[in-house]
Parts: structure tokens; sequence; C-alpha cells
């Protein structure tokens, strides 16, 4: 839930899927009032004449949903709407569709009447909820969710938004009465489990966090959430031992687990034992020779170790495997430089293409390079043509 909206009802899949609806043999639910008694031919002949005019719109916002033109999606719906206005059906998925173009003022028009149509439509308080997240108005959204789960009690899925909606608005007693109460009903559910580690974690209860994060462990031994986040409980609380032996064990049962090696690598590199770091960079390249980012830091700590022909062959690897990667090849140049290559320096430094975040850099070390290739001349005529691009670089003046 990082993001500032918090997704509740319909991702794009499914929201194809609503448009798609009627080739499940689901119509849309097509508000039409039985005639008073006494009403006339005409006045039927009318009713059925809008819901023709609502399904056919409704047909073609089906179709070109399908091919992934929402806005004609949008403005078919539109025409649907405005032949039944008082469909929900229609109204929430057309909201849902404004949702997805981004239209937020639009989408909470359409929902609000979606739910003035039909106050128990639980997509239309799901898809509040979310709307009203976008909005960051957490405390009407959360009187939305409420309603969405009694409306629907059994829904795992609603009890858990609307304990991350507790934890929002710091009503963390609400938050961990559900997320206790979901777990007890339904104790398989890793993703209630992690959320109750937070929230303990957020109300600075570690001993109770830990014991969730363990009990998550049991259920789901391979969570990397769950393993990587008791790992950053333990350094917090300065268990330097306990948080390496969580990564050694979990490593131990599942070696191939690529993101969690990646992770004892940053611990070791925070606490400097660049060795130890390398050692488990070398079984990552072992079992992947080309990982791009196992590459980058091997080439990055033999650099921060100085060590520059062992460096320079790992930035060469990566350049080959990406010649697109400037930093990569930056990195080589200088590595090559270090080792008093000039001529091989230079080459890498010249095929850094002007639009790289590097340029300026490279055209340093290049005037740098021709200087101790005794070409002088060549080096003052490259970083005056630069000039301008340099100005900013007060270093070059000096230089």
């Amino acid at each position: 839930m990082n993001g500032s909206r918090l997704t509740i009802l319909f991702p794009a899949v499914v929201l194809l899927a609503l448009l798609s609806a009627g080739c499940q043999s689901v119509r849309p639910q097509v508000h039409v009032d039985a005639p008073p008694v006494g009403d006339d031919d005409l006045h039927r002949s009318r009713l059925e004449e809008s819901t023709s005019r609502a399904l056919f719109h409704f047909a073609m916002a089906r179709l070109v949903g399908m091919d992934g033109d929402l806005a004609a999606a949008a403005v078919s719906l539109e025409k649907a709407v405005a032949a039944d206005p008082d469909s929900a059906y229609l109204l929430v998925t057309l909201a849902e569709v404004y949702l997805h173009l981004d239209e937020i003022d639009k989408a909470l028009r359409a929902a609000e009447n979606a739910l003035i149509a039909d106050p128990e439509l639980l997509q239309g308080h799901l898809l509040m909820a979310n709307l009203l997240s976008v909005r960051d108005d957490y405390p009407a959204a959360l009187d939305h969710l409420e309603e969405a789960a009694r409306i629907d009690p059994d829904s795992e899925r609603i009890k858990l938004q609307l304990a991350l909606f507790y934890d929002r608005v710091n009503e963390m007693g609400k938050s961990l009465a559900v997320l206790r109460a979901l777990i007890e009903s339904s104790p398989d559910n890793s993703f209630a489990r992690l959320a109750l580690a937070r929230a303990y974690r957020k109300t600075d209860l570690d001993v109770l966090a830990e014991q969730a994060y363990r009990e998550l462990l049991g259920i789901n031994p391979h969570s990397f959430l769950a393993i990587t986040e008791l790992g950053g409980l333990y350094a917090e609380q300065g268990r330097r031992e306990d948080e390496l032996k969580l990564y050694h064990d979990a490593l131990a049962d599942n070696p191939r687990d690529t993101r969690l090696r990646h992770r004892l690598v940053g611990v070791y590199v925070e606490r400097e034992m660049l060795d130890d770091a390398l050692a488990q960079l070398q079984v990552i390249l072992g079992q992947n020779p080309d990982d791009p980012t196992a590459l980058r830091k091997a080439g990055l700590l033999h650099f921060e170790k100085r060590q520059w022909p062992v460096a320079a062959d790992y930035f060469r690897r990566l350049v080959e495997s990406d010649p697109a990667d400037a930093q990569a090849r930056y990195y080589l140049g200088i590595s090559l430089e270090e080792e008093g290559l000039w001529q091989d320096a230079l080459a890498i430094f010249a095929e850094i293409p002007p639009e790289s975040d590097v340029f300026e850099d490279a055209l340093i070390h290049r005037g740098y390079n021709l200087h101790k290739l005794s070409r002088t001349a060549d080096a003052v005529e490259l970083l005056e043509n630069h000039r301008e691009r340099l100005s900013s670089r007060a270093e070059i003046f000096d230089y």
C-alpha cells in the first residue's frame, strides 16, 4: 500500500471482465420500472426502446473496452447511462472507467449516482472508498468500506482493506482487532498475518511483531517480505547475529532465492563486510553469470577495494551484455584509467553518448587521458568545444 491509490475495486483486467460481461451471459442491470396500471402501449414501447438503447451502447462499450480504448468505452457508457440513468450497474461501470482514465471528479459523481440508485451496491461502496482514498479522504473512505463489510461480512479481502484503512487513520486498535479476528477465522491468510506484524511494529509492540513474523514464516517459510522485514526489525534492535542467522537459515532452505541473497549482500555492505558480500555475489553469479545487478555490485565493490583489473572485468561484462549502459561504461573507463591504460580508457569514455548523465564527467576524463597521452592540444580543443556545456563545472577552468 505504498502508492497514493489504494485499489480496492476492479484492476484493469477485472474492468475488462466487467465490460465483457455480456459474453458470459451476464446482462447489465438496466433499470425498467413496471408501467402504472392502465398505461398505454406507447409508454411501454418507450420503455422498451430506452432499454434497447442502453443495451446497445453497453455492448459498444464492451467491444471498444476489450480493445483497450477506455476513452471510447466511457463515451458509449455515457450514452447508455443517458438512456437509463437509474441503472446502478451502468453507473458503477462508468465510474470505474473514469477512474482508470484518471477523471476522478467524474468517477465520484457516477459512483455517487450508482449508490443513490442502489444504496446496497457492494461495488459502489468499494469504488467510493477507492476514489476517496485517492483524494486522501480516508475517514469518508472508511464509511464506505465499513458499509461494504456490512453488506459482505464474509469477504476476507474487504476485512483486510478495512484494517489497512484503519491503519491509515491511526486507529490502530480497530486495525489490530480486525486483523486478529480475520486470522482467527482464516489462519492461513498470509496477507493478514503480514499486516498484523506490521501493525504491531508500527505500535512499537516488537515482541508481538516478531512473533507474528515467525508465525507467518511457519505458514510460508519462503515469504521474502516476512524474512526481510523481520531482518529489519532485528537490525533496528541491534541484533546483528540474529539478522544474519535469519538470512542464512532461509538461504539454506532455499539457496536459489536470488532476491534474498541480494538482500544479504546489502546487509554485508551496510556493515562494510565487503569480502562476505563478494562471496555471496559469487554464489549468485555461479547460478546466473549474466545477472546484471550482481555484476554491477561486484564491479563497484572491487572498485571500492581499488582492485582495478577485477573491477574492469565486471564492468566490461556489463557493457557487453548491455551496450547502452553508460554508467557501466563510465566505471570501466575509470578502472582502465586507474591502471594507466590511457588509450583504452579514452576509447571507452568516447563511446558515452551526449544524452547520458555521465557525459560531462566523461568529457573531463577524456581531456585528462589525452593529456596523459601527450595530446594536450587535443585535450584543450575537446574541452573548448564543450565549454558551454561544461560552464557549470568550476574545476574545468582550473584544469
